[in-house]
């Protein structure tokens, strides 16, 4: 089965969170914010 990948767009805490539990999940996560 090939790697699954999320893109979370979004810092604040949820979506901090949401990155979080993603990668425990064993997804590749990419998290995108503007500063």
């Amino acid at each position: 089965m090939a790697e699954q990948s999320v893109i979370v767009v979004g810092g604040g805490q949820a979506g901090l969170m949401a990155t979080l539990k993603i990668a425990e999940k064993g997804y590749k996560v990419k998290l995108f914010s503007l500063v």
